[in-house]
């Protein structure tokens, strides 16, 4: 009896699927034989990639961007730097078989448009906008900035530091290799520490406030550097952020996900189904079904690695790993933040929050930080630490100014913005600029700023002349009572 050749290659797609399983055959080449043969009909596939088999077993494939002529349900998968997205993005393309796209296009480019999945930092300052109104919905996920910050900062000392583009992406094959030396480490902690803490609360506020502002606007690098400053409290509350009305639905989370939670193999598929419950039956979003997310988060687990801080070595070439550590006002501090966030978000602080499954769920991992740094405080014992020398600030601002990222709005640059300095050059007059020391004197029709870049009227007593020439922006309080938000409580 004569075997026809289709039958013969079901035959042989047979006999090795078991060995595929059993990791003699490479997954993906059975995959690619088996489609080219037809023999992977649509009963088979869950979707264009990864392959659902009988029960909960299932075959993890390479993703794919969709393609720039597919229109997509856009999702954002937004995350502080260091909170571990590249364990997030690789399950979602586990999950998916649809390639994860990059703010900064490091996606190639057939992922730069419409993707319909995207990572970004945005609004920390390493993020940027690129996607413009091709997002639906945003995804967030959280860490411990116990971890985040020093995992950040690795991160930074990979791309050597970088401040553009090219830079960073000259280094970009460096990431997840190498830990920064300790005194760098200690440098960056003890000059961006404030700040860092703040932007990672602020990076919250934003999402869950659907774009609460942190940074003065004229302040496109979103960094609060000179001459500019962060907003404050009562500022935040009604300033906001434009690109939330690109999003088609809402800048807050449709869910949270926890670092913690996901790189844990115990509870990371009950992560990564939010990812897939938010995905699955939107325009051109392809989904496993619910039973196979134990079995495509181990396999993304071993056919796709997540390098971590666990792969990178220290710069002498060792393995051993440096303890990137925090003083105990470092923590002590964290405990502030986090129990500031937890009475916001428990309805405490802001009742609007009453209720809310999402708030629930992110103070319950709130809640797990506090106990995480409540532990390290209890079981560590800190050696007791001198003042450091009177030139020990301005050192650590020469530092960091050295690495470039200091000095951001140097005159001599911003100058060469025609319109950003047309409206800006007011805040240069009589300032001292504190990388360089140098005082810029008023110039005919200058003013000087006080506050880091808005105008506080008790310095002048009354109202100035130029007073008119000054963009609404700038003034504080705002010269007509702010719009109450759209989701505010009604009185």
């Amino acid at each position: 009896m004569r075997i026809s050749s289709r039958s013969r290659i079901f035959l042989a797609v047979a006999t090795l699927l078991p060995l595929a399983f059993i990791g003699l055959v490479d997954l993906n080449k059975f995959v690619d034989l088996a489609r080219s043969t037809g023999i992977l009909g649509p009963r088979m596939i869950e979707r264009h990639l990864s392959i659902s088999l009988a029960g909960t077993d299932c075959i993890w494939t390479n993703a794919q961007p969709l393609g720039q002529d597919v229109d997509p349900y856009g999702t954002l998968f937004a995350s502080y730097p260091g909170s571990g997205m590249r364990i997030m993005w690789q399950q979602s393309e586990g999950l998916s078989g649809i390639q994860v796209g990059d703010d900064f296009y490091l996606g190639g480019t057939e992922a730069y448009d419409k993707t319909g999945i995207v990572k970004t930092q945005y609004p920390h300052i390493e993020g940027i906008w690129t996607y413009q109104d091709n997002i639906n919905q945003v995804i967030m996920l959280i860490r411990n900035p116990r971890y985040a910050m020093p995992q950040y900062h690795h991160f930074l000392y990979e791309i050597d530091y970088a401040h553009d583009w090219d830079t960073a992406y000259e280094f970009i094959n460096n990431t997840f290799t190498t830990l920064s030396p300790i005194e760098n480490w200690i440098k960056w902690r003890d000059y961006r520490f404030d700040d860092e803490l703040n932007l990672w609360g602020w990076f919250i506020d934003f999402w869950m406030y659907e774009g609460r502002q942190y940074w003065i606007t004229w302040d496109f690098e979103r960094n609060g550097q000179w001459p500019f400053r962060f907003l404050n409290e009562t500022e935040r509350e009604y300033t906001y952020d434009e690109h939330c009305d690109f999003v088609n639905e809402t800048c807050k989370p449709k869910a949270i996900l926890s670092f913690e939670k996901l790189s844990d193999p115990e509870f990371g598929p009950d992560e990564i189904r939010k990812i897939a419950d938010n995905l699955r039956g939107k325009r051109n979003m392809t989904v496993l079904d619910d039973d196979k997310m134990v079995c495509i988060y181990h396999q993304t687990n071993i056919n796709h690695p997540m390098p971590n801080e666990t792969n990178r070595v220290d710069p002498d070439g060792s393995d051993q790993v440096f303890n990137f550590t925090f003083g105990e006002q470092h923590l002590y501090a964290m405990l502030e933040k986090l129990d500031s966030l937890i009475n916001r978000y428990n309805g405490t602080a802001d009742s609007r929050w009453i209720g809310d499954p999402l708030a629930a769920e992110l103070v319950e991992i709130l809640e797990g930080y506090v106990g995480e740094i409540q532990i390290e405080l209890n079981s560590t014992s800190f050696s007791p630490t001198s003042a450091p020398g009177v030139n020990y600030t301005y050192d650590l601002v020469q530092w960091y100014n050295s690495l470039g990222k200091g000095n951001r709005y140097d005159k001599g640059k911003v100058q060469a913005l025609a319109y950003f300095w047309g409206n800006n050059s007011f805040l240069f007059a009589n300032e001292t600029n504190p990388y360089t020391n140098e005082t810029y004197n008023a110039t005919e029709g200058g003013f000087g700023a006080s506050s880091g870049g808005y105008i506080n009227l008790t310095k002048w007593g009354n109202v100035p002349p130029w007073w008119d020439e000054i963009p609404d922006v700038y003034i504080f309080p705002p010269p007509t009572p702010a719009p109450v938000p759209t989701y505010a409580p009604k009185p």
